[in-house]
């Protein structure tokens, strides 16, 4: 609620696009929230603003999921309290967030804040399968990263900048939202280049809370803070060289609206379509953005409930960059729930890929189709095969054949397994898991995970690959 303060506070401030802080600060904060709500709830005119000179630095890991459950952070004696802990599932090839979900501690991790390390209740693997039919890879098409944004005392050199800003908007009428964000970094330590500056607007309108209209534009000036990556859990970690350069302002902007047939149909049709437009200037720079060349990317869906058995759904997509990286890819896929227990699923996906810095067999296009069929008697019981096949391509573009049987059961209350094992053009894929959860707060894990397409990017891997073994 409504208040203004002096002493420690964690910055809430979220454009809820390209802007926002995390920061744990000390300073001054004022927040107002007006007592009157719209319909849908949320308070009508919202402001906060803070001001603070840190006496430490932002850092922002981000660790590609191994399939187990500790991870090691860049820095050590980090701030107590300063952390923010998240799983994101980006595209491997656009860097697109495509869903993120925020951690709490306790529930979710435990962190030794003195050493550095964060260990999860539950494993997190690093490829994740999504909403379609065809799959990319052997185990998924989405790359799954943990974040973790906290707050550090730099051994080198003293703080002595100064940190700022603050976002307000207000709803006009219950359908239109207006905001801008505006927020300044300034280090104070010629050893560290990351004094920015960043603002934006955004504007939404709604009908209802699935059918709107929203844009947001936003600059930034200054290499900010950057982030650190890496693929094994952070045993090896290095920095992303930030893409901001002083003294020069780089752009992004973004549009999207989504229509659910429902409202315009008084609920006769059932389904949801929707389309977006984005472009990114090289130079942009913010806690998940990075962009160092120009890029572009623009899409359109549909969702359609045929039935209450039958769904069917469409995806459109093309990206591409000044670096001659280009992706256009469709897919259709359709779901018919034969009865109480099974269900099967159909898909079709057409791909082009041109990357200048790909091997010769990651470009060409490609048509892939590919079907799943899935038993699930009970909530605790689930046993599915899928099979798919490359029925056009062109070029040296490799095949994406792949045929596989799984399986997800829960034993007692206690005790699940799950497993899934698959060969195709890439080579065999395969994951096992058992996990026991003797309390609410308590869980264990011990599993195996082997993807066909498995490589290490920062160090050398010698020899044949035969997977990972997990236990957390």
């Amino acid at each position: 609620d409504s208040h203004v303060m002096w002493g420690n506070f964690k910055s809430t401030v979220n454009s809820g696009g390209y802007l926002k802080s995390e920061r744990s600060l000390y300073g001054a904060q004022a927040r107002y929230r007006s007592e009157a709500t719209t319909s849908f709830g949320e308070r009508k005119r919202e402001v906060e603003l803070y001001a603070a000179q840190p006496g430490t630095l932002p850092q922002r890991d981000i660790l590609r999921g191994t399939g187990g459950s500790a991870y090691f952070l860049k820095r050590q004696d980090i701030s107590i309290g300063s952390e923010t802990i998240s799983v994101q599932l980006r595209d491997p090839v656009t860097g697109s967030i495509v869903e993120t979900l925020q951690l709490s501690y306790g529930k979710d991790y435990t962190i030794d804040y003195v050493q550095g390390v964060i260990i999860l209740s539950r494993p997190i693997a690093s490829t994740v399968a999504g909403a379609g039919a065809v799959r990319d890879t052997s185990l998924g098409n989405y790359t799954i990263n943990l974040v973790a944004q906290y707050e550090y005392t730099p051994t080198a050199g003293e703080v002595d900048g100064y940190s700022y800003g603050g976002r307000a908007q207000t709803w006009l009428a219950d359908k239109v939202r207006l905001g801008a964000t505006g927020m300044v970094e300034e280090t104070g330590n010629g050893a560290i280049q990351a004094d920015q500056e960043m603002v934006g607007v955004d504007v939404k309108i709604r009908h209802s809370e699935t059918t709107y209209l929203s844009a947001e534009y936003a600059q930034t000036r200054g290499a900010g803070f950057g982030t650190s990556a890496s693929t094994d859990g952070g045993l090896s970690i290095i920095d992303d060289t930030p893409a901001g350069i002083a003294n020069r302002i780089a752009m992004a902007w973004r549009v999207e609206g989504q229509l659910d047939l429902a409202d315009i149909t008084q609920g006769q049709i059932a389904g949801r379509i929707g389309a977006y437009f984005e472009e990114k200037e090289a130079g942009f720079e913010t806690l998940n953005h990075n962009i160092d060349v120009d890029q572009r990317i623009w899409g359109a869906f549909a969702h359609f409930d045929l039935s209450d058995k039958m769904t069917l759904g469409l995806v459109y997509e093309d990206f591409s960059d000044d670096d001659g990286k280009k992706r256009l890819q469709a897919s259709i896929d359709a779901s018919l729930q034969l009865d109480e227990y099974w269900k099967i699923t159909v898909g079709a996906k057409y791909s082009d890929l041109r990357d200048p810095a790909a091997a010769a067999d990651q470009n060409g296009e490609r048509t892939d189709v590919a079907v799943q069929i899935a038993y699930k008697p009970s909530d605790d019981r689930e046993i599915y095969a899928f099979a798919q096949a490359t029925v056009a391509k062109s070029g040296r573009r490799e095949r994406n054949d792949r045929a596989g049987i799984g399986a997800r059961i829960r034993l007692s209350e206690k005790v699940g397994v799950e497993g899934e094992v698959s060969y195709g053009t890439s080579g065999l894929g395969a994951l096992v898991g058992l996990t026991y959860d003797p309390t609410a707060d308590e869980h264990y894990y011990l599993g195996y995970r082997l993807e066909a397409e498995r490589t290490k990017t920062q160090t050398a891997l010698d020899g044949r690959d035969l997977g990972q073994i997990v236990v957390g």
